[in-house]
This record gives C-alpha cells, structure tokens and sequence, in this order.
C-alpha cells in the first residue's frame, strides 16, 4: 500500500512539475511575443530606440522571425538620428535574414531593392532584389512600379514595357491614364519621366530643368557607388557614345570587359560592337559578337546580329532577316536607323518596291522623334483624358504600329468598348517590308 501512495505521490509530483515548466513556457514565450507587440506600438509613435529595443530582446529567442527582422529594417531606417550608411547595411543584414522559403520573402526583397536604389544608389542590386521580389510574388505592383523606375532611371526604359504592362492590367480604368502618360515619357521624355526622382536624389536642382549632364551624374553616381556591376558601365559608355564621346565610350567598355564574367554581357557586347562597326574595325567587331552565348533574342540581340550581317559578313539576306526581327520589338518600332538600314539591304537585294517602302517608314518614324513633336505632347498629357490629347496619343502609337498602345489610349474616351477594333492608319513595319528607338 505504502508503495502505491508512494508510486502515486512520484506521479503526480512529476505532473505537477510538467504543469508549472509548461506554464513557465507559455509565459516565456507570451513575454517574448509581448516584446514584438511593443515594438510595432514603439514604431507607430516614433521611438525607434524602444521598438530595436524590444526587437532585439525578441530576435534573442526567435532568431528566424521574418516579421521581426522586417521590423528592425524599419525601426533602423526610419530613425532620423541615426545618419550615414551604417543603419542601412545593418537593416540589410537584417533583411538578408528572411529567407525565400518565408511568406515575408517578398516584403523583404521589395524593401531590399527600395534601400538598394533610393539610399546606396546600387540599381544592380536593387534589380536583383526586385526580381525576386516579383518571382516570390508575381502580382506585388510596388515592385514591378519600383522596378520600371529602376530601369527609367538607367536609361533602360524597354526592359520595362512587362512591368508597365503588369501596372496597368491590375489598375482600375478610372487610373490608367498615369500609367499610359509614365509610359510615354519614359521612352520619349526621360529627363521629364526621372525629374522628380533626380531631384529627390539630389542630381537635379530645385529649379534646375532635366539635361543630358543630368543623365551623366545620376549615373556617374550609379557607377561610384557599384564599381562591379558590368551594366553600369555600359549604360554610361552609352552616354558618351550619344555625346560623341568615343574614346570615353571606349574605355568604360574596357574597364567593364575587365570585370568577372562580363566579357560576355549582352549589352556590352551589342554597344562594343557598334562602335567597331562605326569606326571600321570590324575583324575585332565579329570576335566581340561570337562571345555572344546567351540571351540570342530580344531587339538588342536582332539589331546587332543584323548589323554584324550587313556591315561585316555582307549577307543581305541574313541582315533583312535579323532587322526584321529587330523591327517586330517594341525598341525597334521606334529605331528609325536600323528600319534605313534595313531598306538598304533591301536595296542591294534588287528589293527595290519593299525598299521604297521601308525607307519612306524610316523616314517617318525619324520624323516622330522630333523634340518639338513631344514638347507639344508633354504639353497636351497635362490634361491626359481630353479627346484632343486622346487623338494626338492614339495617332502617335498609330505611326509607330504599337497596336497595344492605341487600344490602351482608345479606352479611355468616354463609353469606349473594351472590343474596339483598331485599325492603324499604317501598316506595321513587318507588314511594310514583306513579311517584314531610338539608337542606345
């Protein structure tokens, strides 16, 4: 008998220690989480010490709680006596914490690009971080919104077309007129589309109106503060290749080429190329053109295969081909110079006809790039839903055969049907060339 009470009162004291440890447990664990709840409450009234305080003793016990790192991102950040760098590499650290497997991986990559760009001035960074972003969470309208400012700002604008696309598909048609107007300048008005980010960023005056020596210090800004990403490089040689400035051009192309693994950057090689091809040295251009391994798509990659084909194997028939495919893009609806040199191999084929009519399309398109034709525009988007702004917009991307464009414009007239048919004043540069941008 005695050995029963004895078994039992050992059970029940076991049980009873099991009981107080769980309960201590769940205190344990209240009081940490307590610690999170404080925090948020610090940040919503501004004491950002408090709330890295209480982050801190939280992160001590639960080390890989994405929403407490994004909070301690926050809290650093935001705090205005904190100055310098440093507090935005350790709210990087911090975001570098929440991993891709998290449901917060796309919060954290989304205000790692934000940091990245608008802070440290790292675009190529920024884009990397945005990119995954949008892989976590394909339909995040800040990322892709930040992502196409990213690109604008970089002199890169088509490589936004998808994300401009992404915006104005999920906005509520009473809002698609600022995505369409973003979207013009972008290609057409960059100083305009970039003017308020410049200024923000410190490259543009208060008073000071957007120019080319605009573009060259936000992106000598871009290069300083990321000495190893390739594209950076590139993207000012294209500067100095558009002020005329070769020799610039060329050693900024070097410098890039000297970088790991950027010798066969696409858009290194497509800028060395046309430089060679510019200046005659085309045996060096064609070697520069085979480290071409990937990416053998897109307009960059159509347009320089056609001038390899033209300027240096002489194969008009290779060339018409690959201009064609350069003309079907976006970029290459606008680029009135490969459409000329497109006609010319049409020329040299005895294509006479088909030349006639592609080099009259050259000739109109070169008339659409004309400053005064887009100061008036820019003008007229002030008031973007006006019938009259409507027609200029709708005849604009007419000229151009960008038929997405003109349906887009076409919708926001009053009762428009969203089955309007659209019938371009001219046929699109394929079509004009039998089966058939500007220069970066």
């Amino acid at each position: 008998m005695q050995r029963i009470l004895r078994q039992r009162w050992i059970r029940n004291g076991a049980a009873g220690i099991l009981t107080v440890a769980l309960i201590g447990a769940g205190c344990v664990f209240l009081w940490i989480d307590r610690n999170l709840t404080l925090a948020q409450h610090a940040i919503d009234n501004g004491d950002w010490k408090s709330a890295r305080d209480n982050i801190s003793v939280h992160l001590r016990f639960k080390r890989a709680d994405a929403a407490a790192h994004l909070l301690m991102a926050e809290a650093l950040i935001r705090d205005d006596s904190l100055v310098g760098t440093t507090k935005v590499y350790e709210a990087l650290e911090h975001l570098n914490q929440v991993r891709e497997t998290s449901a917060k991986a796309a919060d954290a990559r989304l205000y790692e690009g934000r940091l990245y760009l608008l802070l440290l001035l790292q675009p190529g960074q920024a884009e990397k971080s945005l990119l995954s972003s949008l892989k976590q969470d394909p339909n995040r309208l800040e990322s892709h919104s930040l992502l196409w400012r990213l690109y604008d700002l970089t002199n890169r604008w088509d490589l936004a077309e998808e994300h401009f696309w992404s915006i104005y598909d999920r906005v509520s048609p009473a809002d698609r007129e600022g995505p369409l107007r973003d979207w013009y300048l972008s290609e057409f008005s960059p100083g305009a589309a970039n003017a308020q980010l410049d200024r923000n960023l410190g490259f543009l005056g208060r008073t000071e109106l957007p120019s080319a020596e605009t573009d060259r210090r936000r992106l000598e800004a871009f290069l300083s503060a990321e000495t190893e990403w390739a594209d950076g490089y590139v993207i000012l040689a294209r500067w100095f290749k558009r002020q005329s400035a070769i020799q610039d051009a060329l050693s900024l192309l070097e410098r890039a080429e000297r970088l790991p693994g950027a010798a066969a950057n696409p858009m290194l090689i497509a800028t060395r190329v046309s430089i060679d091809v510019e200046f005659g040295e085309f045996e060096h251009a064609q070697q520069v053109f085979d480290r071409w391994s990937t990416e053998r798509e897109g307009y960059e990659y159509w347009k320089t295969a056609g001038l390899v084909a033209d300027q240096i194997r002489r194969d008009n028939e290779q060339a018409v081909a690959d201009y064609e495919r350069a003309m079907e893009t976006t970029p290459g609806k606008s680029d009135w110079l490969t459409q000329h040199r497109l006609a010319q191999c049409l020329l040299r084929m005895g294509e006479t006809e088909r030349a006639a009519i592609v080099r009259s399309r050259s000739k109109q398109v070169e008339l659409l790039m004309e400053s005064a034709l887009h100061t008036r525009l820019r003008k007229a988007l002030l008031t973007p839903r006006n019938p009259q702004t409507i027609a200029e917009m709708v005849d604009l991307y007419q000229k151009l055969g960008r038929l997405r464009e003109v349906s887009a414009w076409q919708q926001l007239r009053p009762n428009e049907q969203n089955s309007t048919s659209v019938t371009p004043r001219q046929s699109s540069p394929t079509t004009l060339a039998g089966n058939v941008a500007r220069e970066n």
